[in-house]
């Protein structure tokens, strides 16, 4: 179970923006959204008030030519610094776009997830291997799965307590 996850969407993908925006929509999640020369220049967003979940959402339009790896390591990490900089901690990733989870896992000094199962029919769920932030809690989801219900459906999957954490 995880209270307040950081959600990490770095995909273009349609569907990944379409996600977010009827999380948003529905008020699951807060969204931060980066502009590429702020995240180019190192700029971190200060966290919004607030204990739900956060998306740190990469800028609608596609990097240019050359930018999509640096870009994937900018948001990357802004979300450590998220994770470092918030006054009630994170304590769980959700990592949207291959790019982004493998700069996230690099950001974090892992060597990579410990995979425990599946939160969701094609989702993996685990923990971070190695590290600093050994033990966190981990979603990875490709931006191009799903549908529109996918990312609220994954949130309230990671946030429900299972049987065992409700009965202790």
């Amino acid at each position: 179970t995880a209270h307040r996850p950081l959600v990490l969407v770095t995909s273009h993908h349609a569907v990944a923006r379409a996600q977010v925006t009827a999380a948003e929509a529905d008020g699951s999640v807060t969204v931060v959204r980066t502009e590429i020369d702020a995240l180019l220049r190192g700029e971190t967003p200060a966290p919004p008030a607030g204990d739900g979940p956060l998306v740190l959402l990469s800028p609608d339009e596609r990097a240019r030519p050359g930018h999509s790896g640096p870009l994937a390591t900018a948001l990357a990490e802004q979300a450590v610094a998220l994770l470092d900089g918030a006054n009630r901690p994170f304590d769980a990733a959700v990592l949207i776009g291959g790019d982004g989870a493998e700069a996230f896992l690099t950001a974090v000094g892992s060597h990579g997830i410990a995979v425990r199962g599946t939160l969701l029919e094609g989702v993996p769920d685990g923990r971070i291997a190695g590290g600093p932030r050994d033990g966190l809690a981990v979603v990875t989801k490709a931006g191009g799965f799903g549908d529109e219900t996918t990312l609220t459906l994954l949130l309230r999957s990671l946030r429900t307590p299972t049987r065992t954490e409700t009965s202790r």
